[in-house]
């Protein structure tokens, strides 16, 4: 399933719950298959964000928030004793200003 098209992610700095998951949906499997978008252009995940990564830097542009939800995310072992499931509100305090995509 696509819910954007690939102007969209391409054209936002991208973050994801988790980098496994995110790049099989097709927001971004879609990009990535067409050669537009890269897993390496994914800025940070939920765990990197954790960790500390400063999430957006300032209010210009546009950034994409992929959440593939946690039935599509196989827990990596850096992400063991982290919490999978976190709101909205959650997240915006480390990217505000964010375009949420579930799927």
């Amino acid at each position: 399933m696509r819910e954007s098209d690939t102007a969209a992610i391409t054209g936002a700095r991208v973050f994801v719950d988790g980098r496994a998951g995110a790049v099989l949906a097709g927001d971004l499997a879609q990009p990535i298959a067409e050669g537009a978008f890269f897993a390496e252009d994914i800025v940070a995940d939920l765990t990197e964000l954790a960790r500390g990564h400063p999430g957006r830097l300032n209010e210009i542009g546009r950034t994409v928030f992929k959440s593939t939800g946690p039935s599509a995310r196989r827990p990596s072992r850096r992400d063991e004793g982290h919490t999978t499931l976190m709101g909205r509100s959650m997240m915006q305090c480390w990217v505000p200003h964010l375009q949420v995509i579930s799927g």
